[in-house]
């Protein structure tokens, strides 16, 4: 039987990256979104004032891995983080929010920022982990790269991405944010899963 998304995240994804995002002494919680509303991301890193939601410092985008792998929906995930992240920049006190992106096993993290006095943004990839598909494969994943790559990502994510914007200039350009529906206009409309990627997912 096929894992779904949902079966990914919850028994593999979820416990570590919980452990790397979370903190309640910090009112910050990483959550998953409604499976029903696709217009939010499969998961949310979010800070709570009180008893509300407040502002969002991160994104990600869960994908099953497939036989043939489905470049247009990874495009269109990767796509829609950078979309998000930006427009979130730009209408909040957030310096910087990070995405991750699981396609299977894998699992890559990215931080997007604005460029200081500038109309650009920038989104890098900061780690790739790949994880295990079993328990016969922990040993291969408990290794140093690993560990240095996690710790990595907690250190860039509660040093950078909880910073706010409020010791910098008001006069800050503000940059316009295409919308997701009109970024998919742009896209082409034939898929062909035999075409080859120019990236890697």
């Amino acid at each position: 039987t096929p894992i779904h998304e949902t079966e990914l995240w919850s028994s593999l994804f979820d416990p570590i990256l919980v452990a790397l995002f979370s903190d309640p002494d910090r009112d910050t919680f990483l959550r998953c979104a409604n499976e029903l509303n696709r217009i939010q991301p499969d998961a949310m890193i979010c800070s709570i004032n009180q008893l509300s939601w407040d502002r969002t410092i991160g994104y990600g985008e869960v994908k099953v891995a497939e036989p043939t792998p489905n470049s247009a929906a990874l495009a269109s995930d990767l796509l829609r983080l950078a979309t998000m992240t930006s427009k979130a920049i730009g209408g909040s006190e957030t310096r910087s929010i990070l995405t991750f992106q699981i396609h299977g096993y894998n699992l890559k993290v990215y931080i997007t920022q604005k460029m200081p006095k500038s109309l650009f943004y920038t989104m890098t990839e900061v780690a790739e982990i790949e994880f295990p598909k079993s328990i016969q494969d922990i040993d291969s994943f408990i290794k140093r790269k690993n560990i240095e790559a996690l710790i990595s990502v907690y250190k860039i994510f509660w040093g950078v991405c909880c910073e706010t914007k409020k010791d910098e200039a008001e006069n800050e350009p503000e940059s316009p944010a295409l919308d997701i529906s009109t970024i998919k206009c742009i896209n082409e409309g034939s898929k062909d899963r035999s075409r080859e990627c120019p990236f890697k997912y």
